[in-house]
């Protein structure tokens, strides 16, 4: 189920279909695999979001009908789709969308929105209202149908804002710093979602506000050693070394130079309160949306 553009010139865009194709070349990760011939996945590691970009030329068909079958004097087809599924949260439309605007600047396009009166036109926020619109009633009316989960759209936003930044952090702090990713996690027998990050290790730090932080370490016995995997609750790390972490906009840092013998010793000794396996099951982001049945759309 998903909410699809298509895209058109004016008769004097000189813009090929092989130009459209080398463009979207550039705008996937060329390290992920692609569907298919003709598509471009896009997708965002870090926030989880993705969209299809899909070239659907019919070689059976010439310009000319093609431009009589739509029915829009004055504009051309150029066999370009993007396809954005619904039951998605709204971060997914904040990410994906701005690529429509960008391709449409690049490659002077225009847009047609079937969901609206389909007559292309230049990019406008209205593509994003529209999505989001529709969005919000297809996840609130497939909620139960679907075994949709729920977050609220401020966390929801939030959290996306922080993943889509991350390079840009880990780039900031340099390489000898962690900058971890959020990541979602259902307790088991529940419906809710909790918050997840990962501290491999005592090192250097960036320490975002989250749930439960999943911790590596080294257990050391007389004869033997073990790596010793499980979560640690965001208030008990605190309560133990929040001392040794400094303000870092948002969110909590430990510097290199704090990284000492005190911080490996009471690092060792945080209360590991459960497995991943045993506490509750990774949610991707797919999964859950910002709205639930009866409720209130929340203010963008």
């Amino acid at each position: 189920m998903s909410y699809d553009l298509y895209f058109f010139k004016k008769p004097d865009n000189p813009v090929s279909g092989e130009e459209i194709k080398a463009y979207l070349d550039g705008v996937v990760d060329p390290n992920l695999p692609q569907p298919e011939e003709d598509s471009w996945d896009y997708l965002n590691e870090d926030t989880g979001a993705y969209c299809r970009f899909t070239y659907y030329e019919d070689e059976d068909s010439n310009d000319e009908e093609a431009e009589e079958d739509e029915g829009f004097e004055g504009f051309e087809d150029t066999s370009l789709s993007i396809s954005l599924n619904f039951l998605r949260p709204d971060f997914f439309a904040f990410e994906c969308f701005p690529l429509v605007e960008k391709l449409c600047s690049a490659l002077n396009l225009y847009v047609s929105d079937p969901q609206r009166d389909g007559t292309p036109r230049p990019y406008d926020n209205g593509i994003v209202e529209s999505w989001l619109t529709s969005n919000r009633k297809v996840a609130e009316a497939g909620f139960e149908e679907y075994g949709l989960y729920y977050m609220d759209k401020q966390t929801s936003d939030d959290i996306w804002q922080y993943n889509f930044n991350r390079n840009k952090l880990q780039e900031e702090m340099g390489e000898e710093v962690f900058v971890p990713r959020i990541m979602f996690v259902n307790k088991h027998d529940t419906k809710t979602i909790e918050l997840l990050t990962v501290w491999p290790s005592n090192i250097p730090y960036l320490l975002p506000k989250t749930d439960l932080v999943l911790i590596r370490r080294e257990v050391k016995k007389i004869f033997w050693t073990k790596e010793e995997e499980g979560f640690v609750r965001y208030e008990d790390l605190i309560e133990a070394l929040g001392l040794h972490f400094v303000p870092r906009g948002e969110h909590l840092y430990l510097p290199p130079g704090r990284v000492n013998a005190e911080v490996k010793r009471k690092f060792k000794k945080l209360p590991i309160i459960s497995s991943l396996d045993d506490y509750g099951t990774p949610i991707a982001p797919d999964h859950f949306v910002n709205v639930k049945p009866g409720s209130e759309p929340e203010e963008a």
